[in-house]
């Protein structure tokens, strides 16, 4: 084994189901009725605190829940997915007949769909740009 360690996952809880009044009514009274289950005397302040936080934990589990990881990826479109099909058959086809024409075919194509992908992302930077300095918001540009 190389002496590398997996990195563990780290599950967040969906703190935006917090804002609804209900769910935040549950998740309190869920935590109370954890703490009210507890038997701290004659116990270490460390076992104590281990308790309480499995408690919250618990109930943050059955009542908020986990957030689900967002996908990051807004500049990927049908014509992203239709330009990276045709870079990877001009590759197919460098690798099986390499000419020069076909290698120059395959750096084309890369190219393009590398500008592509920035221009996408760059037009999404200026448009949250353009709604704030509309809306005055100086500092977040």
């Amino acid at each position: 084994m190389n002496g590398r360690t997996k990195a563990r996952k780290v599950e967040r809880w969906n703190k935006n189901a917090l804002s609804e009044e209900e769910i935040k009514v549950k998740y309190m009274e869920a935590i109370a009725e954890n703490m009210k289950k507890l038997e701290i005397e004659k116990e270490t302040i460390h076992k104590i605190w281990n308790l309480i936080g499995k408690g919250i934990e618990e109930a943050a589990g059955k009542i908020i829940g986990i957030e689900h990881k967002r996908k990051r990826n807004d500049w990927f479109h049908e014509e992203c997915g239709s330009m990276i099909e045709k870079k990877n058959s001009f590759y197919t086809k460098m690798v099986n007949t390499s000419t020069r024409r076909n290698e120059q075919q395959y750096k084309d194509r890369k190219e393009a769909h590398k500008l592509l992908r920035k221009r996408k992302y760059l037009n999404k930077k200026l448009e949250t740009i353009q709604i704030s300095f509309d809306n005055r918001q100086a500092k977040s540009f």
